[in-house]
């Protein structure tokens, strides 16, 4: 999310996706996110608007808490490596 990536978080809370785009096809090429749902059960991340229908994707955002966990986690260097590697 850091390096602004977009994922969406169903409004049950029960499924997860990372948008991402084929560049050759140019068409979204999605993959599973579950890892979403613990982060947002422990308020790393949020909801960006509270979600309304159960079974509707809503977009997710990193909360100061998760920033926070992240910046003690994984240090600006390890991270600009991640990011760099993609």
């Amino acid at each position: 999310m850091r390096d602004g990536t977009k994922f969406l978080l169903r409004g049950d809370r029960s499924h997860g996706c990372q948008i991402k785009y084929n560049p050759v096809t140019k068409q979204r090429d999605d993959s599973t996110a579950l890892s979403l749902i613990p982060l947002e059960r422990s308020g790393l991340v949020a909801f960006e608007s509270e979600p309304v229908t159960p079974g509707r994707y809503y977009s997710v955002k990193m909360t100061e808490m998760g920033m926070e966990w992240l910046d003690e986690n994984a240090p600006c260097d390890q991270t600009k490596e991640l990011i760099d590697k993609k």
